[in-house]
């Protein structure tokens, strides 16, 4: 997505300031209890004033067939005085991103919130499920280096006035065939915020894959997220167990309930769960007791109905059935007196012979199941690194990559930055960087720059590396007009306050920046292209605020 050439006045009067972390450094979601949060939806007779949508950028989606990522929480930064963060469950808690590419977006959360300021957004993502179009049906594993997503951008909620936010996440390939293809989910800044153009994509119910264990098979559908409601069924070789208990493996041992005829229950899963366990058991036990050869009638027990067709005498050949609710199973393991004996054929029997000489025979048939769920990624801690900056980016300083090399690593490293502690990003630069390392890669960086003589040097014109915007008399007028600047090199646009908005647009260098009235605005670009390019005001081009800048 890309912000349109015509931009509202009402977004226009508020200036976005973008900032991507993920939670865990400076102005990070306080560990203290959050402000209140909005009951979900919007009052009785009373329009939202709030909607929140998911999007994805495209980078590396069009290498899967699904992507569903599950999200457990909204979180929203008030400004001003009240500063508190305010909470929300997700009303669509997982989406596919394959879905989501470029303009499409889809409404995750909708409902009334206070007016005001906000100045920070956030998701919780519980787990990312991802399954590559050149391996389908197998799950890859997708890197989250925090599951706490943090953007830093500013957003005013007025009355009377519907605003939609969208929240934009993109899969990322890291690394290289040699040591290996990762892929990392991450924010995207510029794809991000209540200016966004969109089109609304309806929900689509996701399905999740889970790893089971044991002789039962149990399958999951529905809403298999924290705090979904999900349908378990329960099979044996293909047949469905009706009436089995179902319990939730966790301190408390907690009963779910039982299946119905079709082998069915719906569960509701914990809202706080870092994983799920479910299991179950059938068993069934068939007990003989011999006084002086004489066999006593047989004591049965268990969910499963274990029958002799003879009397079970000494020595003699019998055959044994089991059945679970008058439906027999085949390939059921049975024990006699804790020796196995063998397994039921297709019609749920087995033939053996009684030992001579016993004083008790015990036959026993045991079944379990499990399946194990995991919603949460374990947290990468950062590392710190010393390297060199190889190649820089247009706005490096926030939202697009830089390249370094670092003593030790075989290959360049991708950095994407959080935040420029000191100094002024520049390729040859040495840099200390602080953050998430996956392969080849690395995220939510704090960096800080080794200082250079230009540093702090100010000047009027295209000399110094930092450049003053003025006005002249004529308020449509850029002072100066024509701007000259070094291929790849960063340079500090120093806006001075005016008395109304303007905007400094080149669209081949794609810089846009914003300066409302009264307001002073600073903002580093990094020419990436050379050539001779038209500078404009978008609200004054008409009035002859043009100008040029030359990328020598």
């Amino acid at each position: 997505m890309r912000i349109p050439r015509m931009i509202p006045l009402s977004f226009l009067a508020t200036v976005l300031f973008l900032v991507a972390v993920a939670c865990g450094g400076a102005d990070a979601t306080p560990t203290t209890p959050p402000g209140p949060t909005p009951t979900p939806g919007a009052p009785p007779g009373e329009v939202a004033n709030f909607r929140f949508l998911v999007s994805d950028d495209v980078n590396a989606i069009d290498q899967f067939q699904s992507l569903e990522v599950s999200i457990s929480r909204i979180g929203l930064l008030r400004g001003g005085e009240s500063g508190k963060w305010i909470e929300v469950p997700p009303q669509t808690p997982t989406v596919d991103l394959t879905q989501l590419q470029g303009e499409n977006a889809e409404e995750i959360w909708s409902g009334t919130l206070p007016e005001g300021q906000y100045t920070k957004v956030f998701v919780y993502i519980d787990s990312v499920q991802g399954v590559l179009t050149a391996e389908p049906g197998q799950t890859i594993d997708v890197k989250l280096p925090s599951n706490k997503l943090q953007l830093s951008k500013s957003f005013e909620i007025a009355a009377g006035t519907p605003l939609s936010f969208v929240y934009d996440l993109t899969v990322i390939a890291a690394g290289n065939p040699k040591s290996g293809i990762k892929y990392i989910l991450k924010p995207q800044i510029g794809e991000s915020g209540s200016a966004q153009s969109f089109k609304e994509v309806e929900p689509t119910k996701a399905i999740e894959r889970l790893k089971t264990k044991g002789d039962l098979a149990f399958q999951l559908e529905g809403d298999v997220v924290p705090g979904g409601a999900a349908t378990v069924t329960l099979t044996y070789q293909g047949i469905p167990l009706p009436n089995v208990l179902v319990e939730l493996d966790d301190d408390l041992g907690e009963n779910l309930g039982s299946t119905d005829a079709q082998g069915q229950l719906v569960i509701q899963i914990p809202i706080d769960a870092d994983e799920v366990e479910l299991e179950t058991e059938l068993e069934g036990k068939l007990k003989i007791e011999y006084t002086e050869g004489v066999p006593s009638t047989p004591e049965v027990s268990g969910e499963l109905t274990l029958q002799l067709d003879a009397e079970a005498a000494p020595g003699s050949a019998v055959t044994l059935t089991v059945t679970h609710q008058g439906t027999v199973l085949p390939n059921v393991p049975f024990k006699l007196n804790d020796e196995r004996i063998g397994v039921s054929d297709a019609l749920g029997q087995l033939a053996f012979q009684i030992p001579l000489g016993v004083l008790e025979v015990e036959l026993e048939a045991e079944l379990e199941g499990k399946f194990k769920l995991k919603f949460r990624e374990e947290k990468i801690e950062p590392q710190e690194f010393e390297g060199t900056i190889t190649t820089l980016t247009e706005g490096a300083e926030l939202n697009s990559p830089w390249t370094i090399t670092i003593p030790g690593i075989e290959d360049p490293v991708t950095v994407y930055v959080l935040e420029v502690e000191d100094g002024t990003p520049q390729v040859g630069s040495e840099v200390q960087v602080k953050g998430v390392f996956i392969e080849g890669a690395i995220l939510d960086a704090e960096t800080k720059v080794e200082a250079s003589e230009e540093d702090g040097d100010e000047v009027e014109g295209s000399e110094g590396q930092n450049v003053k915007v003025t006005q002249t008399e004529n308020p449509y007028v850029f002072d100066p007009d024509t701007y000259e600047f070094e291929l790849g090199k960063t340079y500090t646009l120093v806006f001075e306050p005016t008395g109304e908005f303007h905007t400094f647009n080149v669209d081949e260098l794609g810089i846009e920046i914003f300066v409302n009235p009264g307001e002073e605005v600073k903002q580093e670009i990094t020419p990436s292209v050379p050539g001779t390019f038209k500078l404009y005001c978008i609200p004054h081009e008409s009035l002859g605020m043009v100008g040029t800048v030359t990328v020598s």
